[in-house]
């Protein structure tokens, strides 16, 4: 299937194009998990002051470890990054 605006092939399953993001407007997030409707936000790595306090500036990232052991970063330390939020059963998902 190629998006109606700008012709670019959209992946079977996909609610929007992710090249021009037509129909982003109109995406509501489902919770994979329970079904219940997500909310839009920001996900992000900060420190805290009193971390500052004991560790000084720490680099920290976000990791993705997989049953193999085989670990992928996630973000980067002080990144942020879109994501969704599921208030029913507090899942999160963080587009890549």
């Amino acid at each position: 299937m190629n998006c109606k605006k700008c012709s670019a092939p959209i992946s079977s399953g996909a609610k929007y194009c992710s090249v021009c993001e037509d129909g982003k407007d109109k995406f509501k997030p489902i919770c994979p998990y329970c079904g219940s409707e997500m909310s839009k936000g920001k996900a992000q790595i900060k420190g805290t002051f009193s971390s500052f306090l004991i560790f000084g500036f720490s680099y920290q990232h976000l990791f993705f470890k997989d049953k193999q052991g085989n670990k992928s970063k996630v973000m980067k330390s002080r990144g942020e990054k879109e994501a969704y939020s599921c208030s029913n059963c507090e899942g999160l998902f963080i587009p890549s």
